[in-house]
């Protein structure tokens, strides 16, 4: 089991995250509570906590003066940080001084299980490598390439490309395992994409725990394996199964499919293009069936759903330039031009019609 340490200056938030969800089901076990920074920092030292369940807003040390100073000393320890709509500026800084997620207040159980999980597979990958190069791993799975390496692996296991998913298991290998990378490098390095893509595709949600198997069977099954190969086969035979479980839990047609896809990454750079290659479609032919079906292009309808989502956004209290950035706008201004032209308003005015 993994140690927890609960720093908020609540009492009753930190009695409610002893209960909200299954700790040790999750993989760990509180190892104490703390009421603001300064104390919390005692308490690392003295614990020596694998993760903080962490409040940016307290008294005498804030959140990220408590993680800056843990980056400062090289304290591998990870963070999920507890925010309101209103700071969501400082969970921002947060992630960039290396918190592994964040969790918006008042606080949903399965998104606090979901993001703990996460931080989970975060820990592993440091436990499972003992004397391996950590920064290795990193480069690995979060580098630019690697980044596009889990985009691409996410789409194929969403719409079951399994031969794809081969090839690109097959990339991780020839170009990033050397002859001379250990076993147990390469352990750790599947670990942390398998646990990354099924935080990203959200699965834990979508098809639940029982279906995916818990994180420390998966770990159990990838320790026994003996050599490399063996690592290999399991590895494609696991994130195959993700891709086949999906399927057999979302039954749907192809419109649906991308439908959904929409609904879960309308924040991130979607072209029809790529739907196409992992649907085994033609773009032509797929713009054709997604219009017939629906009515309207595969652009207008993911504009659409972008601008509703930044309804939804501002509402809650985002600001426009924010909002316009975690739809999939970079260009604020022509954020404006759309969004008016939706809904005949601008954004900033619907924002201000909300907050009367």
């Amino acid at each position: 089991m993994f140690k927890v340490l609960i720093v908020d200056d609540e009492p009753i938030i930190r009695e409610g995250l002893h209960q909200i969800i299954d700790w040790e089901k999750c993989g760990f076990t509180i190892c104490g509570q703390a009421s603001n920074g300064q104390d919390a920092l005692e308490k690392i030292y003295a614990l020596h906590p694998h993760l903080l369940i962490l409040d940016i807003n307290m008294p005498v040390l804030d959140g990220l003066e408590l993680l800056d100073l843990l980056r400062q000393e090289k304290r591998n320890i990870q963070a999920v940080i507890l925010t309101g709509y209103s700071e969501f500026a400082y969970a921002q800084k947060a992630l960039n001084l290396g918190a592994v997620g964040y969790v918006l207040k008042p606080i949903d159980e399965e998104e606090l299980k979901r993001t703990v999980q996460k931080a989970y597979g975060a820990i592993l990958e440091y436990s499972l490598v003992e004397g391996a190069s950590q920064k290795t791993i990193l480069d690995i799975c979060w580098g630019d390439t690697e980044k596009e390496l889990l985009n691409n692996l996410c789409r194929a296991i969403d719409f079951n490309n399994l031969e794809l998913i081969k090839e690109l298991l097959g990339t991780l290998h020839g170009r990033y395992f050397a002859a001379d990378s250990s076993i147990d490098t390469m352990k750790a390095t599947y670990l942390h994409l398998y646990f990354a893509a099924i935080s990203q595709l959200d699965l834990m949600n979508r098809i639940g725990e029982e279906q995916l198997g818990y994180y420390q069977d998966v770990v159990e099954e990838v320790h026994r394996c003996q050599n490399v190969e063996e690592l290999r086969e399991h590895m494609l035979s696991k994130f195959c199964q993700l891709s086949d479980t999906l399927v057999q839990w979302s039954p749907e047609g192809t419109v649906n499919k991308i439908i959904d896809y929409v609904q879960r990454h309308y924040g991130e750079k979607i072209t029809l293009e790529e739907l196409s290659q992992n649907l085994g479609y033609t773009p032509a032919y797929l713009g054709k069936l997604f219009t017939d079906q629906l009515g309207l292009r595969f652009n207008t309808y993911l504009g659409k759903v972008r601008l509703e989502k930044a309804k939804d956004l501002l509402q809650k209290g985002f600001n426009v330039s924010t909002t316009a950035e975690m739809v999939g706008y970079n260009d604020s201004d022509y954020f404006n031009i759309k969004f008016k032209e939706e809904f005949g308003v601008s954004p900033s005015a619907f924002k201000k019609s909300r907050s009367d």
